[in-house]
């Protein structure tokens, strides 16, 4: 989580989803520690739930839908994910 705290710029959550082929090692471990988080926080807001949200991204749907049946928005997600990141500095 350090390296995550100090990294000058984060990855848009939303670049997350293309995979981590085309960054640099040094982004790579940004976005690695960034997607522990973001699963964190999905497994504690959804619980057993997060199987649900992962069908419906298997299926195709995009994470602002998938989320959508849920009552959150990606921007609620994103939200959620730089609270914990700067809560645990």
């Amino acid at each position: 989580m350090r390296r995550l705290k100090s990294a000058r710029q984060l990855i848009p959550l939303e670049n997350l989803q293309n995979g981590f082929g085309g960054l640099s090692e040094a982004q790579a471990r940004i976005t690695y520690d960034e997607s522990l988080v973001a699963a964190s926080v999905l497994l504690d807001r959804l619980g057993p739930n997060v199987s649900l949200l992962l069908e419906s991204l298997g299926r195709g749907q995009d994470m602002g839908t998938a989320l959508a049946q849920f009552g959150l928005t990606p921007a609620d997600f994103e939200r959620d994910v730089l609270a914990r990141i700067n809560s645990s500095r």
